[in-house]
């Protein structure tokens, strides 16, 4: 009877570990990530990310840019206004997180993985700058860094052109130009 008893205990729990590695793989296949002739199918992905703290673009020091603007015209950019700073597209903390915010949602929505450089595998990271005039306009834009592959800098920089032009600044934003600074990351995920 002991015997019985143990060779039941063995079929049970053989059959439930046949159980659990079944369900397991039953749930992979569901998932896509198993299956007879499927090879997984590696989906792009596009990342701007916050990078190390960017110095400010030097400010001359003359007098005429510390004076206050005129009181008589209210909507002018004071001389003071005629600052110009640069920040990291991915930055999280300060005084443009709310506009920064508006640009990388713009681009995110217009970013593709490009096809060639898609088929061909080519990876790498794109680091480039571009700057925003007070009424949004792209003043230029330009390779920091190359990914190594003319397809996908091409892309990072015509993502950014199509993206504009941006919105204009808001009132609280006493800058006559913002230079931001991207990081692309292509990548390719098997």
């Amino acid at each position: 009877m002991k015997g019985l008893s143990r060779q039941t205990s063995q079929k049970i729990l053989i059959m439930a570990a046949v159980v659990s590695v079944g369900g397991h793989l039953l749930m992979l296949s569901m998932a896509g990530l198993i299956g007879p002739g499927n090879a997984s199918i590696g989906l792009p992905t596009f990342t701007v990310e916050l990078r190390e703290a960017l110095e400010q673009v030097e400010q001359p020091e003359n007098d005429e840019q510390q004076q206050p603007a005129p009181a008589s015209n209210e909507n002018a950019v004071s001389p003071r206004a005629a600052q110009e700073e640069i920040i990291d597209l991915g930055n999280r903390d300060g005084k443009y997180v709310p506009y920064v915010k508006k640009i990388k949602q713009k681009i995110d929505k217009l970013w593709a993985y490009p096809k060639q450089a898609y088929e061909r595998r080519e990876t790498g990271i794109v680091v480039l700058s571009f700057s925003i005039n007070r009424n949004g306009r792209l003043d230029k834009k330009e390779i920091v860094e190359s990914s190594g592959f003319a397809a996908l800098d091409q892309s990072a920089l015509d993502v950014v052109g199509a993206a504009a032009p941006f919105y204009s600044f808001p009132a609280d934003m006493k800058l006559s130009r913002l230079h931001i600074v991207a990081t692309f990351k292509y990548r390719i995920d098997d």
